[in-house]
């Protein structure tokens, strides 16, 4: 072969190679082109718009003593991805039921807060699952007619009427204890805005149409496999943990000693609450009306010298856990009436004291409580919903406390104040202490008679509007007169309301957790931290004043809302003294194997369970929710097809042409 044709061939052969790299270029044009696409901000900033909020806004799965509840969430074989179809309207959502529009199979719905209701949900569920895979609710409006995703009578199996045909709470629609298997996910404002301009934008392309936004879930529940709570719990590679979290008491002057009797008074409220979406929980009426009350009636007494000085005692309680089986007060009221320590330990807290004293076997965070003497406890008021009505109503069981509600009666001053009918208690903190002291003279404050006035009790939109906050004045003059007339006997007026810490306390705690008042109280944590604050109980972990934002590993969720501990610094700067106190099921206990082991071990008493209940929260892998921009699927098949057939043509046409050349230069 002649050197020209050997250059031919090397020539041809580098041809070869040239044109099919540009034939594989070509093939791999459109993905390539399409990745470039998806980079752009306006495709891609719903990717990373939950990225940096773990979590946020998820329904999560909970167990109970019987049961599970909230959300499964799919499962890791089950489809996880469809396209974002707006639900803004009455209109939309009746065409969405229609059975004769395709397009819209395989949907993630955009639904608007204020359809958000147990019958809508019901629907989605019913129907074919392959239609909706998950729903985002966004906005803020409530619905029309109100909404409480809680039971009618709220928590009626842990008190004392479980058998009651009362209903409490008329919008209770139990929603929060049904059991859903689609992604359910809450979303705020900034959220709520950025994924309604991508839903606008699906419904001009018909909701068909291509390029088109789609959103995608992750995460799958850890305990979904398990029955109840009590499974779970005792399982030897536990998938949950329990919820709990921390209460607060405080009282004038210096602790009280167990030696010296002292007729006390307790004043009590609730830490927490609840709503379906765990990570948006305001909780306006209930409880921060009733916790502002408490606080501004301890500021008000504490600038009475009289009171600390009084041969009777008053203690402020803030009960952690409420939501959940009375767990707080049910664990204090236990712990007063029966409680021995086998293993006494001792610590120093900067905020605190030194030598203080806590207990290992079993757990207790702090000793201080065995002070008290249950016997010595002879007058209760439990302040539950007082904010979302002008009338304050005197609860009581049966007819006890007839001086107690008179002495409300008669120190009403301008205030509505007037005697309930009920002949039962609503839901209250009192309960679990008449559980232990059946002759405890109490009574439980609301703005309500018969039925709840809170048309949002236990839901995101129980907000700052759904507060009065001249009646929460009011009613804490009215229990400050009791308190320093009626039971301290003491014949001056009491110190007046101080109506702007009022106003101030129920914009920060209901509002806005970054408030400048509570920069000092929340110390060492920003206020980026402190704007996700959630009153939910969350996940309880056993530890000394363990960090208010520790997360738990397993579940990405805080340890404990730093409301507790907000709520111990603000009555020790009215130089009261206060305590933590456990707020966990008495059902769950912690204790270390010997003496000298520093390890906790849990155990749940399967018979105490029924009466306090047990109630736990999955654990998951980690929780996002992510939008991104879809192409036509279609379009990439085409172009694979002709990429296919264009490398073969480039190869087939070359191969000829050079057997032609080499046949002609032969």
């Amino acid at each position: 072969m002649s050197s020209d044709l050997i250059f031919l061939s090397r020539s041809s052969t580098t041809q070869l190679l040239t044109l099919s790299a540009l034939c594989l270029l070509l093939l791999f044009q459109s993905p390539v082109r399409a990745q470039v696409l998806d980079q752009s901000d306006d495709n891609l900033y719903l990717t990373h718009i939950l990225q940096d909020r773990v979590g946020e806004g998820a329904c999560v799965l909970l167990l109970d003593e019987e049961k599970k509840f909230g959300c499964l969430g799919p499962s890791q074989y089950e489809k996880r991805t469809g396209p974002l179809l707006l639900i803004d309207n009455e209109e939309s959502l009746t065409d969405l039921f229609k059975p004769d529009l395709s397009i819209y199979e395989q949907s993630f719905v955009l639904l608007n807060s204020s359809l958000f209701t147990k019958e809508v949900v019901r629907m989605f569920k019913n129907i074919n699952s392959t239609k909706v895979i998950g729903i985002l609710v966004f906005g803020s409006l409530p619905p029309k007619t109100g909404f409480s995703p809680d039971d009618p009578y709220p928590q009626k199996k842990y008190g004392l009427h479980p058998k009651s045909s009362l209903i409490w709470n008329p919008l209770g629609s139990s929603l929060a204890y049904g059991l859903s298997n689609i992604s359910l996910w809450a979303l705020d404002a900034v959220a709520s805005q950025k994924f309604l301009q991508k839903g606008l934008e699906n419904r001009k392309k018909g909701n068909s149409g291509y390029p088109r936004y789609v959103v995608s879930p992750s995460g799958t529940m850890s305990a979904a496999s398990s029955a109840n709570a009590i499974e779970c719990l005792q399982s030897s590679k536990p998938t949950c943990q329990p919820l709990g979290g921390l209460s607060v008491w405080s009282t004038f002057g210096s602790l009280p000693q167990k030696t010296k009797k002292k007729k006390t008074m307790m004043i009590t409220s609730a830490l927490d609450s609840s709503s379906f979406f765990h990570d948006f929980v305001p909780g306006g009426n209930a409880p921060i009306s009733a916790l502002v009350t408490l606080l501004a009636t301890a500021e008000a007494l504490s600038r009475s010298p009289d009171v600390a000085k009084s041969d009777k005692q008053v203690i402020f309680a803030f009960f952690g856990s409420e939501s959940w089986g009375y767990s707080g007060s049910s664990r204090f009221a236990e712990d007063l009436h029966n409680f021995t320590c086998r293993h006494t330990s001792f610590v120093d807290d900067v905020e605190v004291g030194k030598n203080l004293s806590y207990c290992r076997n079993p757990w207790r965070i702090s000793l201080d409580f065995s002070n008290l003497n249950l016997e010595d406890l002879e007058l209760m008021v439990d302040v539950t919903q007082i904010g979302a009505a002008s009338s304050l109503y005197v609860h009581q069981e049966g007819k006890g406390g007839e001086e107690l509600v008179s002495a409300f009666l008669n120190m009403s001053g301008s205030a509505s104040v007037k005697r309930a009918t009920q002949s039962e208690l609503p839901p209250s903190s009192l309960m679990s202490f008449l559980r232990v002291k059946p002759n405890l003279v109490g009574v439980a404050l609301a703005d309500h008679d018969a039925q709840y006035s809170n048309r949002y009790y236990h839901s995101r939109h129980d907000g700052r509007e759904n507060v009065d906050s001249k009646q929460v004045s009011q009613v804490a003059s009215v229990l400050s007169r009791v308190i320093f007339n009626h039971f301290l006997s003491l014949s001056t007026p009491p110190p007046a309301i101080n109506n702007s810490l009022v106003d101030t306390l129920l914009n920060c705690f209901i509002s806005n957790f970054t408030c400048t008042f509570l920069d000092r109280f929340f110390g060492s944590i920003s206020r980026t931290q402190r704007s996700s604050i959630s009153l939910y109980t969350s996940v309880y972990s056993p530890g000394r004043y363990f960090p208010a934002f520790n997360r738990n590993s397993a579940s990405s969720r805080y340890v404990s809302a730093p409301v507790s501990s907000v709520v111990r610094s603000l009555l020790q700067s009215f130089n009261m003294t206060s305590r933590f106190h456990d707020a966990l099921s008495p059902a769950v206990m912690y204790f270390t194997q010997d003496d000298s082991s520093s390890a906790l071990t849990r155990t749940v008493a399967k018979d105490l369970a029924a009466k306090f209940g047990v109630f736990a929260e999955s654990d998951w892998d980690k929780l996002e929710l992510t939008g991104f921009y879809e192409d036509n699927p279609n379009k990439d098949i085409i172009m694979f097809v002709v990429g296919i057939l264009s490398l073969f043509f480039c190869f087939g046409s070359l191969w000829v042409s050079i057997r032609y050349l080499q046949k002609k230069l032969i």
